[in-house]
């Protein structure tokens, strides 16, 4: 499948068509494990696309059939994806089955953002599943921190634009 769609999406561009990301969903979903980080790099290095968090956690991250979450990091890192994104949607991903002390443990490794409102429901899921009280409580703290933290980012970055508007 892989080799009829590339040839395809390269004529679609050459038209002048837009390639969207989504095109690329079939192709990761059918693509073999080891040949998932290939068609990212062909996103990004052909297409000039870089996958979404969407991608990664929904799609890339349940097909490359890896169980160690660290591991995965370092496979998507090394594929070009920035580390907060990597470790955001493998947080997200071992969240989705279940496994709380996991996410948090990826959450307290990488600094990245990660939204409380899309970890919610899959929280609350994995709570349920697991009793996991210890592990909830300090994915909930770093979700907190998370959102502190860029908070404070984006008022540092405020507190600097009104500085450069009032020295000009």
């Amino acid at each position: 499948m892989i080799s009829n769609a590339l040839p395809l999406l390269r004529e679609l561009k050459k038209a002048g068509l837009p390639i969207r990301q989504h095109y690329f969903w079939p192709l990761i979903c059918s693509a073999e494990s080891n040949q998932i980080i290939s068609i990212i790099r062909h996103m990004q290095d052909e297409f000039s696309i870089n996958p979404s968090s969407e991608t990664l956690r929904e799609y890339v991250i349940p097909n490359l059939k890896e169980k160690n979450w660290d591991k995965i990091v370092t496979i998507l890192r090394d594929a070009g994806i920035s580390s907060a994104n990597a470790a955001a949607s493998v947080a997200y991903a071992a969240l989705a089955t279940n496994q709380l002390k996991s996410t948090a443990n990826i959450m307290e490794s990488y600094r990245a953002f990660y939204s409380p409102q899309l970890f919610r429901q899959p929280l609350i899921h994995a709570l349920s599943a697991t009793d996991d009280y210890a592990s909830f409580v300090r994915v909930i703290r770093l979700l907190y921190e998370s959102t502190q933290s860029r908070q404070t980012g984006a008022q540092r970055a405020e507190q600097e634009e009104s500085a450069e508007i009032q020295t000009t």
